[in-house]
């Protein structure tokens, strides 16, 4: 699989995950950056809403959830 076909599935999954789970921000979150026309608004309120779930869910102090935090955490990052 080429890069490409990586990203279509991964966008597949992302979108499959926030039917299954609509309430959950960080899927809706994730699933918002991942649309390039996407509207920028629903994106960063999406973000805000989901800093604190991502904290809390990833809380550990393991390698992990380190890394899910730098890479879900966003409200530091240009959204």
């Amino acid at each position: 699989m080429d890069e490409e076909e990586f990203e279509k599935v991964g966008n597949e999954l992302l979108l499959t995950a926030t039917k299954l789970e609509p309430d959950n921000i960080i899927y809706k979150m994730v699933y918002l950056g991942s649309i390039l026309d996407a509207d920028q608004q629903f994106y960063r309120q999406a973000v805000i809403e989901a800093a604190s779930k991502v904290k809390e869910t990833f809380r550990g102090i393991g390698c992990l959830n380190r890394y899910f935090r730098q890479v879900l955490y966003r409200l530091d990052k240009k959204a």
